[in-house]
């Protein structure tokens, strides 16, 4: 019974259309995504251009960096198609962070935040006055 309701914890709960925006940016954020079916698009604003850093389809997860530090949204991810997604809500997303083996909590932690600094670096470079 476990398994099944395992399962059905993410099966899709919101469908986005195609072109349409999970969320931009800058945003708060609002839970983690995990794509059930469909494709969406990563983007960044690199020195005030918008540049598509990579794209995501079925079984893969997005939105997890701004709910580990609590800090904006790094990108903008737009629906590439039609896309089901099961939508994990903060306090869901919380408490399955909570269940992880403490090992493996601080891998995951460590790589988001490694993200994240990325993400800052490159965001200072393109400031006036920055190293870029």
């Amino acid at each position: 019974m476990e398994g099944i309701l395992a399962m059905m914890e993410i099966m899709p709960n919101k469908l986005v259309k195609a072109r349409e925006i999970f969320f931009s940016q800058g945003d708060e954020p609002d839970g983690v995504y995990y794509i059930c079916s469909g494709k969406v698009e990563v983007s960044r604003s690199i020195l005030n251009k918008n540049t598509v850093i990579g794209q995501m389809e079925e079984g893969d997860v997005f939105g997890e960096l701004a709910m580990i530090d609590n800090r904006q949204r790094a990108a903008t991810v737009i629906a590439v198609e039609d896309t089901w997604v099961y939508h994990f809500k903060p306090e869901q997303f919380e408490k399955k962070l909570k269940s992880l083996d403490p090992f493996l909590y601080s891998i995951f932690i460590s790589l988001v935040l490694m993200v994240r600094n990325m993400n800052i670096r490159e965001d200072t470079m393109q400031q006036p006055g920055g190293d870029g």
